[in-house]
């Protein structure tokens, strides 16, 4: 039983974060990012670590939370573009934002 736990553990240790690597590799990251921008949107929703924007487009997207903000406020998002096409969302925290 004990060379079975030591076999499980080393397995785990090495072939797990192998796995993700190949992972990340075959898909996983967006590449790199081909341009940046902001978008404006209206808080549709609020939830306990995100946000549901609806952009001015009627996209409706998710951020997390990085700074207390009421349902209808307006926010500008910073938005990424990446190789992949995948387009991530980010919601600039206090120190960003503008007055």
């Amino acid at each position: 039983a004990l060379l079975r736990n030591r076999v499980a553990r080393i397995s785990a240790f090495t072939i797990a974060p192998l796995l993700f690597m190949l992972w990340w590799q075959l898909g996983g990251a967006p590449g790199e990012i081909t341009s940046e921008g902001e978008a404006s949107g209206v808080i549709a929703e609020v939830y306990k670590h995100a946000y549901l924007v609806r952009l001015d487009d009627g996209t409706e997207v998710r951020v997390f939370r990085t700074r207390k903000l009421e349902q209808g406020a307006p926010v500008r998002l910073h938005v990424s573009h990446y190789e992949s096409g995948v387009t991530q969302y980010e919601l600039p925290g206090e120190e960003s934002a503008s007055p």
